[in-house]
């Protein structure tokens, strides 16, 4: 009798195991997956349908809920033409190189730096050269150069550069 009472409560167990587990899991076929699953999120577009330029591409927000943005990215191997590359973006090593050329073509100028040589009085000072980026022009009252050229602002007035008054 006792084998028949344990045996029936552990028969109402498991049978009450799988029904619950039947209840709490599906299985998740491919099919399913393809034909439902698949239907609740758009899918990414191939890459050149969604802008005229195809090949490397970024996916971008628009303001459109549920439509994508592209743009492409310039990576400067071939001649930048702005017609086709103004909306691209620019990889960092294309910028960096761009940087580069620009800095090594800027004019640079010799100034002087002044150091107060002993603080806190400051009455002897050290002068120093420096390179610095810049135009060297000629200041008020300077001899204007052979061009007639003056700072920005000024003018060559009587072979001088002055403030044009």
């Amino acid at each position: 009798m006792k084998k028949i009472l344990l045996t029936s409560i552990l028969a109402v167990i498991v049978g009450t195991t799988i029904v619950n587990a039947d209840n709490d899991k599906t299985v998740t076929s491919k099919n399913y997956v393809d034909t439902q699953i698949g239907t609740r999120q758009a899918t990414i577009p191939a890459t050149g349908t969604n802008a005229s330029t195809p090949g490397d591409t970024v996916v971008t927000y628009t303001d459109t809920a549920g439509t994508i943005g592209e743009r492409g990215i310039y990576d400067g191997s071939d001649d930048y033409d702005s017609s086709t590359d103004a909306d691209k973006l620019v990889t960092a090593g294309v910028l960096a190189d761009g940087l580069d050329s620009v800095q090594s073509n800027l004019p640079t100028v010799t100034t002087s730096k002044l150091t107060c040589a002993d603080s806190p009085s400051c009455t002897l000072w050290t002068v120093a050269d420096h390179d610095v980026y810049g135009e060297s022009c000629k200041a008020r009252y300077a001899a204007c150069s052979d061009n007639n050229e003056c700072c920005e602002g000024m003018l060559c007035v009587g072979s001088r550069c002055n403030y044009g008054h």
